[in-house]
């Protein structure tokens, strides 16, 4: 069931991407943008999959609360009682509104900022049932909404843009407005990621959260983001704003950056998953450090003293691995037409990295 969890948030995530990409580029003037045919069918499937995906989270509490007072009793508490069951009435009732505005491809100016405004109230629901909410309440809210509301504008807009009308003439002026906004996304994203990561682990508490489930999940949502901001780096700077490369190119690196980011999407689904480390030590004595901690420390018990950074042969080995990834990343960029094998060699660089900052900690008992 967990894959489940998994995967639903994952898709979930995928679904505001490209809805607030398809709906945030109706704000920019038809001369600077190209034309996005975005059959009218998928957006609105789009909008009623949301809540279907948003509920797993109710239907995991549901089940695991369900044998004490029965299935009925136990839903109707949840949605009414529980954050996460509030949260998706209100998703629902945002949905519906979305999809009765939502008749065509193309809305008019007052349509579109109501579907702007319904698309937001629903990402800020989404941060309402996420964890810093929860911990830190209206604080925690307004910056994890604008965190979300950045990575799908990021995303969405690399995939709707990737997979828009290659024959337009308009492409060229797309980058006169999308470098600047991406470059501000990225920006808010990296401080605000800063603070939800602050709310739940310490700063300090970081490496040591690397034993636990949560923070091997941290770790890997982290060293995703690395090749996406080389790639997105290297493709602003020499893909996308090159001459020599055709269009179809650009487009198709457009969409390896995105397909990339929605691997950050699964490790972030991956995250929401398990058990959050407010302490170090007292998660390690409760919940235990999980199968691929015991693979990687096999003499792990669950009490310790200390947890070192201490990198030795195998984290530099691993480390070398994944900067030679790095480089060939950028070789592929600057010098062929690959797409592909960019996003294969972006992973195997965040697989490396991993393994490197995993195999640096030493613990001390």
């Amino acid at each position: 069931m967990t894959l489940l969890y998994i995967l639903g948030d994952t898709l979930l995530y995928a679904c505001f991407a490209l809805l607030i990409g398809h709906f945030s580029l109706q704000l920019i003037p038809h001369t600077y943008r190209p034309d996005v045919a975005f059959p009218i069918r998928w957006i609105r499937l789009l909008i009623l999959l949301i809540p279907v995906f948003f509920s797993l989270s109710v239907i995991r509490i549901v089940l695991y609360l369900q044998e004490d007072i029965g299935l009925w009793l136990t839903l109707r508490s949840v949605l009414l009682t529980f954050e996460a069951g509030n949260a998706l009435i209100l998703m629902t009732i945002c949905c519906i509104l979305l999809f009765l505005v939502v008749r065509n491809t193309s809305l008019h100016s007052g349509r579109l900022k109501f579907a702007l405004f319904l698309l937001l109230a629903m990402v800020g629901t989404l941060a309402w049932s996420g964890h810093a909410s929860s911990i830190t309440g209206a604080e925690g809210l307004l910056v994890h909404t604008a965190h979300a509301l950045s990575v799908f504008i990021w995303t969405g807009g690399l995939l709707v843009l990737g997979y828009s009308n290659a024959s337009n003439p308009r492409w060229d002026n797309v980058l006169e407005w999308f470098r600047p906004l991406v470059t501000l996304c990225f920006l808010i994203i990296l401080g605000s990621g800063i603070y939800l990561m602050s709310v739940v682990v310490k700063v300090d508490d970081y490496p040591n959260s690397w034993i636990l489930p949560y923070g091997q999940a941290l770790l890997w949502k982290h060293v995703l983001i690395l090749p996406v901001l080389i790639i997105g780096f290297m493709n602003g700077k020499w893909s996308y704003a090159s001459s020599k490369q055709t269009l179809k190119v650009k487009q198709m690196r457009m969409r390896m950056e995105g397909t990339l980011i929605l691997f950050i999407f699964a490790a972030t689904a991956l995250l929401g998953q398990q058990e959050p480390p407010h302490s170090v030590e007292d998660t390690l004595k409760s919940s235990g450090a999980g199968q691929l901690s015991a693979f990687v420390f096999p003499n792990l018990r669950f009490e310790y003293s200390n947890i070192e950074f201490e990198p030795g042969m195998t984290s530099v080995l691993f480390l070398v691995i994944g900067l030679l990834f790095g480089g060939l990343v950028v070789f592929l960029i600057r010098k062929t037409n690959e797409s592909i094998k960019t996003l294969f060699l972006g992973l195997g660089m965040s697989v490396s990295l991993f393994l490197a900052f995993l195999y640096s900690i030493s613990l001390t008992f």
